[in-house]
């Protein structure tokens, strides 16, 4: 079965929510805490939401939406540095940067190695 997972980072405190104690920051400014088995319904601000796209680089990292993987192409020696994203359009986790379009985003084509994300190390994709 496919793990669902998330992360939650704040725009507001420039970090990563901690997972362990499920803190939530709902639309009314209220904090609570949100236990694995509930599903519920609510709008965060200053937050962004990024799911786990169930792959692993190839050191075992989780690859995450919002992850600035370095990809190498099966069968060559080019180095690509790309963001991960979700397209809706597609309905697929892609690959992509402002020079290469979005690619499908998948370990049998490319060797990927997480080396930063998009909110602590915007810099790395910087041409």
């Amino acid at each position: 079965m496919r793990e669902i997972k998330f992360r939650v980072w704040s725009e507001k405190w420039e970090q990563w929510l901690n997972q362990e104690e499920h803190v939530i920051y709902a639309d009314n400014g209220d904090v609570g805490e949100v236990n694995d088995c509930e599903l519920v319904e609510f709008i965060v601000h200053d937050t962004l939401v990024e799911q786990f796209t169930g792959l692993h680089d190839k050191n075992g990292k989780e690859i995450y939406e919002g992850d600035i993987v370095k990809c190498v192409a099966r069968g060559s020696n080019n180095i690509f540095i790309m963001k991960v994203a979700y397209f809706d359009d597609c309905a697929m986790f892609c690959i992509h940067s402002s020079t290469h379009q979005r690619r499908g985003l998948t370990v049998a084509f490319y060797e990927l190695e997480v080396i930063g994300n998009i909110h602590e190390n915007p810099e790395l994709l910087e041409d």
